[in-house]
């Protein structure tokens, strides 16, 4: 995406008739080139101590303990999103994990089997940390 945008931002300010709309496609094909980097390196990562989550314009890392549950709902603009419930009562989202309108091949509900996956890594460090290891 961010490979198209660049190229149609570049043919653009190439043929602008003035250096103003030159200017400005360049801007704005840069902006739209740098989002949809951010939008393609959006991610959950889970290792034994909790989950780190890259979003479009932030971060967060949660412990294991501060998890309440996983699951995808609606956040805001988005209709299916990753929602992380904390013990606390907060709600994050995790905009690497939605669901999309094109079922994934061998599965209808991708991102409702990631939540899935995520909640039983939940239930085995709950088990980890309830046994002393």
């Amino acid at each position: 995406m961010a490979v198209a945008f660049g190229f149609i931002t570049f043919s653009s300010a190439i043929y602008a008739p003035s250096t103003g709309g030159k200017v400005v496609w360049a801007v704005f094909g840069l902006c739209i080139c740098a989002i949809s980097v951010r939008l393609a390196l959006a991610a959950v990562f889970v290792d034994t101590a909790g989950i780190r989550v890259r979003n479009l314009f932030n971060g967060f890392a949660l412990a294991w303990k501060d998890i309440e549950k996983f699951d995808i709902g609606r956040s805001g603009m988005l209709g299916a999103v990753c929602r992380i419930h904390t013990a606390d009562g907060r709600t994050f989202h995790a905009f690497g994990i939605q669901e999309s309108h094109v079922a994934a091949i061998g599965s209808r509900h991708p991102a409702q089997e990631l939540a899935g996956a995520l909640n039983d890594e939940l239930r085995a460090a709950r088990r980890r940390e309830s046994s002393g290891f």
